[in-house]
């Protein structure tokens, strides 16, 4: 059974936050009881192509991904 939990808008911005105060994302995940590998993930695929990280272009992302999953009709 899978438990993973997605990020919230919250969390991402939080995220955000915390690493543009300096903070690593191995400490970013402690205060946020997530796994640093989540964090990672998270600011290498919704990351703007040039690097920078937003929390609310990354919940669109999330958005237009989730909107696409599931099964398609087959008509």
């Amino acid at each position: 059974m899978n438990h993973y939990r997605h990020l919230t808008i919250d969390e991402r911005e939080n995220a955000r936050v915390l690493i543009a105060q300096g903070f690593s994302l191995r400490a970013a995940a402690l205060k946020l009881k997530r796994s640093a590998s989540t964090l990672s993930r998270e600011f290498k695929r919704s990351a703007y192509k040039s690097g920078d990280y937003t929390a609310s272009h990354a919940q669109k992302l999330y958005q237009k991904k989730r909107h696409k999953c599931g099964k398609t009709p087959l008509f």
